[in-house]
């Protein structure tokens, strides 16, 4: 089923060619690393320019090349930075984002906040239905910032679960090792 989910996702934003796109980001990474400016309005300029002649939105390439450059700002300036494993946090960040935007914009979380409004008791109906948008609204306005969550639970996924990208690297090839005769 998440598979499935997934496809059809790519489906859905296949020809959205952004910053956070594998190859974009790969190239941002790639200028970026070799002028070795690693600023946000630097980062920035290098991302409006890299995904000028694709972008179809001004306003969403915008601010995601806004956080694209705050994040790798500070990314690149860790030891142990590596621009694929960047560009791949970014391109699964996207695809939850997207995926928890649809989800939040959708009918049921919209009756959710409803009914939680109307078991509280505490305003009439009329106020409770303002609930019915506010989450889709948020999300619209970018008020709810699904890109800036799921980046960060993507990039720090492995420290919270206790290990390092080295030692992730250092478990796997020792699973991939034959078992001692």
């Amino acid at each position: 089923a998440v598979t499935k989910g997934k496809e059809e996702l790519q489906a859905v934003t296949k020809g959205k060619e952004d910053a956070l796109a594998s190859a974009h980001c790969a190239a941002i990474c790639e200028q970026v690393q070799a002028t070795a400016n690693f600023s946000e309005d630097a980062i920035s300029r290098v991302c409006a320019r890299e995904v000028s002649s694709s972008s179809s939105s001004s306003s969403a390439s915008s601010s995601r090349c806004d956080f694209l450059a705050e994040a790798l700002s500070l990314a690149a300036t860790h030891a142990d930075f590596e621009a694929s494993r960047f560009c791949s946090n970014m391109a699964e960040a996207r695809f939850c984002s997207e995926t928890m935007d649809r989800l939040l914009e959708s009918n049921p979380v919209a009756d959710l906040a409803f009914g939680e409004c109307m078991r509280a008791k505490a305003q009439n109906e009329e106020y409770c239905k303002k609930f019915r948008g506010m989450v889709a609204m948020g999300v619209e306005s970018e008020d709810l910032d699904t890109l800036r969550t799921c980046y960060i639970l993507q990039a720090y996924a492995a420290e919270v679960n206790g290990t390092t990208p080295a030692a992730a690297n250092a478990a796997a090839a020792a699973a991939e090792q034959p078992p001692p005769p």
